[in-house]
């Protein structure tokens, strides 16, 4: 998890809260690591995430008005 952890610090440091980053780090790790079809249900399962948590990855994922233009930039270099 080393490497993930420094990969998502990177690719995320251009958000300005640390519940941004942590988030969106989290929504990335249950992208990679939940079989077959994907959604943000899906990914809070395989992360095993509480109803507190999986609300507020859904809010980040679908609400959140967050700077991706960065995160993107970072994601395609």
């Amino acid at each position: 998890m080393p490497k993930f952890t420094a990969f998502a610090e990177h690719v995320f440091q251009h958000l300005p809260r640390i519940e941004q980053r942590t988030t969106a780090a989290s929504y990335i790790q249950g992208i990679l690591t939940t079989p077959d079809k994907k959604s943000i249900n899906r990914a809070a399962d395989a992360l095993g995430l509480s109803g507190a948590a999986r609300h507020a990855l859904r809010h980040f994922i679908n609400d959140n008005p967050w700077p991706w233009d960065d995160v993107r930039q970072e994601l395609a270099r």
